[in-house]
């Protein structure tokens, strides 16, 4: 009786989880531009429900893929720099997220975005 009791809990628990991933994941998702940009063009992050990314106005750097686990935001992809080709794993804390903003934390620099 107790193991039943115990599976019927881990699995309500894993419902729930996977229910507050899935919501977290859905406010992350979006095309996201950097307020601050040094070049004057609009430059930010694409957030594909399903995983994809893509940079947005960065030639150098083409994000392809990205993950959240908790407060922890993870984008993969390729750097096109000094002639060579090199995969990258930037990973950020998410300070905030709301339906217009989203800010991240990367070391000590703090990037705000604009959702678009």
């Amino acid at each position: 009786m107790k193991l039943k009791v115990l599976l019927s809990l881990a699995a309500v628990m894993l419902v729930a989880c996977a229910a507050g991933c899935n919501r977290h994941r859905n406010h992350l998702a979006g095309t996201w531009i950097e307020a601050a940009t040094v070049s004057g063009v609009p430059q930010g992050i694409t957030l594909g429900h399903n995983g994809w990314a893509a940079s947005v106005n960065k030639p150098t750097l083409q994000y392809n893929h990205w993950t959240s686990h908790g407060k922890t935001l993870v984008l993969e992809g390729i750097l096109f720099a000094d002639n060579r080709v090199q995969h990258v794993k930037d990973t950020f804390v998410v300070e905030h997220v709301g339906s217009e903003t989203m800010t991240l934390r990367h070391g000590d620099n703090h990037l705000r975005y604009f959702k678009q």
